[in-house]
């Protein structure tokens, strides 16, 4: 599991836990379409899908923020307002970002050519650049605005909502996939908002679900960590 910073309050060790996962797939993601051959049709398939998948996550938990978090801080931390209209003009640029990975997903995926997949790698990059850039301003300027103003009865309301937001076959694997780089009590913390309808121990569950998926995606079960990718890109916003 991934260091966390014990003096971090729960929200916050939550939202990072949950950056950690987008910052990890989608850092993975250029290399496993590179890995692709030209005309393996069939293992394009598989990675494109992968790849709609975690656009979908991302969608969604942007959406929970623009629909119930922002809102709230709007109210509460008005001498931060600007802050809060630049995440909401960083989201419309990553919907823009994704909206491009999801054209190039669909050319790549029919024939697998070369000439499609480097197009892919192209959106990859900048998309990861605008994730990178958005999340590392949203760590810095709003989360702490976040733990000082939203309640952590508000918060768990959010994450169940985010948790509705998502078809109930991928629920594990999501829970898996998020919870990968966390601390003990923040997965504890996370698996204990899930719906009663899961069942009395999903941690095994959702770890085994993204244990098996991951092996499919990158050959191991224990993909590289967020904390051990080189980048090349650095947020520079609010510098």
């Amino acid at each position: 599991m991934a260091d966390s910073d014990a003096s971090a309050g729960e929200l916050t060790r939550e939202m990072e836990m949950a950056h950690r996962m987008f910052r990890r797939e989608f850092g993975l993601a250029v290399d496993v379409v590179r890995g692709v051959a030209a005309g393996e049709v069939a293992r394009a398939g598989v990675i494109a899908d992968h790849l709609r998948f975690i656009a979908t996550l991302l969608h969604h938990h942007h959406a929970g923020e623009d629909d119930h978090v922002w809102p709230l801080l709007l109210e509460r931390a008005a001498p931060q307002a600007q802050r809060v209209h630049d995440v909401e003009r960083q989201h419309r640029d990553v919907d823009a970002a994704l909206d491009a990975v999801a054209g190039a997903v669909s050319a790549w995926r029919r024939d697998a050519d070369a000439v499609s997949r480097g197009a892919l790698v192209e959106a990859l990059e900048t998309l990861e650049a605008v994730v990178v850039d958005h999340m590392d301003y949203e760590e810095r300027w709003i989360v702490p605005e976040m733990e000082r103003h939203i309640a952590r009865s508000e918060w768990d309301r959010v994450i169940a909502t985010m948790a509705m937001a998502i078809d109930p076959k991928d629920l594990m694997l999501t829970i898996g996939m998020t919870t990968y780089e966390g601390d003990d009590e923040t997965v504890e913390r996370t698996m204990a908002n899930l719906p009663p309808e899961v069942g009395p121990n999903p941690r095994p569950i959702a770890q085994a679900a993204y244990a098996g998926y991951a092996e499919v995606i990158y050959g191991t079960d224990a993909p590289q960590r967020s904390t051990e990718l080189s980048r090349s890109t650095a947020g520079s916003q609010g510098v």
